[in-house]
């Protein structure tokens, strides 16, 4: 019967510990605005309408034969030989429009053999226009540079608006671009692993994984991210774009992970021995059981908030059998140390 009663429990422990797991998956969930990889056609035109799809621009384009735009290996590629500007424009507003916005783009520059200051802009804002130069500070909520290095294949980030450069990066590179214009700080999963909070009306932004520019003022605070633009306009040398992401961030709670070990006296792990967590942010308790070597884990759990670990073993007395945990990043030793229960043998003459 007691056997009975522990797997019943622990097979309600796995469901709600499946149930806690999609419940957090899909609020972390973030809604698509823009989605291009330049792969369905090698027609500029293709990925240009007046009335643009969440793949589509409102313009793409040059001043002059200075720069030719054309898609080269499933990338936008915009080669500059020292006039005129190309650009992207996206002016059909996203709907709604987003407080929070991630942005992920591949980069790659190529023949740049002379030092250029913001060689090209990237621009999010709204009222934008499609004519191939940049927007005007008043219409931009933030922006950023790509300086073209003397090293061909090299370029660095320039915060324009708080005149800071980063350090150069060379090769293909992700650009990743979080803006938050939601009136409070927000919690986000970085490039890098790790769960990062960006404060109201500034940016990050990653090369790869490095963080490059932390919390930075945007250029208007009493803009809307609605509009994109991209302008390369200065310096010789080629740009190619590819895997354009952009989603909205709704803010949710950061989470992180509770785990632990549960060793016998001699520090040996102990198998089987089942590990329940309650909380005030968990309509119901959540399990876990330690694995071969003792080791157990309650993944995304939420932070800020009080939780309290307990420890169930037939076979083993735990002093202490609870612990309380404030969570505010993971917890990876919230060990516990059993003793091997004796029990009575009754000896029938």
């Amino acid at each position: 019967m007691k056997d009975f009663k522990f797997n019943l429990y622990k097979k309600i422990g796995l469901m709600a510990l499946a149930a806690f797991c999609v419940l957090m998956s899909t609020s972390a969930a973030q809604a698509q605005l823009f989605s291009q990889d330049f792969s369905s056609s090698t027609v500029v035109s293709d990925y240009v309408s007046a009335t643009p799809t969440n793949g589509q621009f409102n313009a793409i384009g040059s001043s002059g034969t200075g720069t030719v735009v054309s898609i080269n290996g499933g990338t936008l590629q915009f080669a500059r030989t020292g006039a005129n500007a190309g650009s992207f424009s996206r002016t059909t507003d996203f709907s709604p429009t987003p407080s929070a916005i991630i942005y992920q783009i591949d980069i790659t520059v190529s023949g740049n053999t002379t030092a250029t200051t913001s060689a090209a802009i990237f621009q999010v804002g709204s009222g934008f226009g499609t004519a191939n130069s940049t927007e005007s500070n008043a219409n931009t909520y933030a922006r950023f540079g790509i300086n073209l290095s003397a090293t061909s294949g090299c370029f660095s980030i320039r915060d324009i608006t708080n005149s800071t450069t980063s350090a150069e990066f060379c090769n293909t590179q992700t650009i990743t671009w979080v803006l938050n214009n939601t009136g409070a700080s927000l919690s986000y999963n970085a490039p890098n692993g790790t769960v990062q909070t960006v404060a109201n009306d500034t940016a990050d932004l990653y090369v790869g994984t490095t963080l490059v520019l932390n919390d930075v003022a945007v250029q208007t605070v009493d803009q809307v991210i609605t509009d994109l633009k991209f302008v390369f306009s200065a310096g010789t040398g080629t740009i190619q774009l590819d895997n354009i992401q952009i989603n909205s961030l709704a803010p949710t709670a950061a989470s992180a992970t509770i785990g632990g070990r549960i060793v016998n006296s001699n520090g040996r792990g102990i198998r089987n021995v089942r590990i329940m967590l309650t909380g005030s942010s968990l309509s119901e308790p959540i399990y876990a059981t330690s694995t071969s070597f003792g080791y157990y884990r309650f993944p995304e759990v939420p932070v800020g908030e009080t939780y309290i670990l307990q420890v169930f073993s037939k076979n083993y007395n735990f002093n202490p059998s609870s612990r309380v945990v404030n969570l505010n990043s993971n917890l990876t030793d919230a060990d516990f140390v059993g003793e091997m229960r004796l029990f009575d043998t009754v000896i029938q003459k």
